[in-house]
């Protein structure tokens, strides 16, 4: 029984992609032609492993299968990953509960983005509360509480209060990163990030 909901993120390595991963998963990395993305999924395998190790199982005898809704599931313990230009993120729980993290772009989590994401009430807010950083806050809230895979409605009629969510700022290589994960256990409680090396 895991407790919280823990949460590790690393930046991708520039190694090889040789490091033998659950066969499922290896299906599914092969699966992607472009090299870039190819290389966020596999490093995401291999950081789901030492995640899924951390909390006492073995990621390459535990059932992973990936559904039609395009969610991975294991047996033994709820996860999700997420990752965005060089950071990958992965949170395990015992609980249900979805992960995102965003590059922070000031040029994309912009205004407009915002009306595209945000419920009729939430429009109401003052001009102050769609800022970049307020943007981007919400973006990664709602697209975790997305990952629940509870809600199947547009991303603008999430309604953020509903759930428990939160939110880090994480400077990693020079660039800002914004992470949110959700849960809808209001009595559930996330363990800090944790930073893991890849790269040894």
């Amino acid at each position: 029984m895991i407790d919280c909901i823990k949460i590790y993120y690393a930046q991708i390595p520039d190694k090889p992609l040789n490091i033998t991963i659950n066969k499922a998963r290896r299906d599914y990395v092969d699966s992607f032609k472009d090299a870039f993305a190819k290389a966020q999924r596999y490093w995401a395998s291999v950081l789901l492993e030492k995640a899924l190790a951390d909390c006492y199982i073995d990621a390459k005898t535990c059932k992973l299968e990936l559904t039609k809704s395009g969610k991975w599931i294991c047996d033994g313990a709820k996860f999700s990953i997420s990752h965005s230009k060089n950071l990958i993120t992965v949170s395990v729980s015992s609980i249900n509960h979805g992960v995102d993290v965003e590059y922070f772009d000031p040029n994309r989590f912009n205004f407009k983005l915002a009306q595209r994401i945000m419920t009729d009430t939430e429009k109401l807010l003052p001009p102050n509360d769609f800022t970049p950083e307020k943007v981007i806050e919400l973006w990664t809230k709602k697209e975790s509480i997305f990952k629940l895979g509870v809600y199947k409605k547009a991303i603008s009629d999430i309604l953020v209060e509903a759930y428990l969510t939160k939110t880090y700022a994480i400077n990693l290589a020079g660039d800002k990163y914004v992470l949110s994960c959700a849960t809808d256990n209001k009595s559930a409680t996330f363990c800090k990030p944790k930073l893991i090396d890849l790269s040894k």
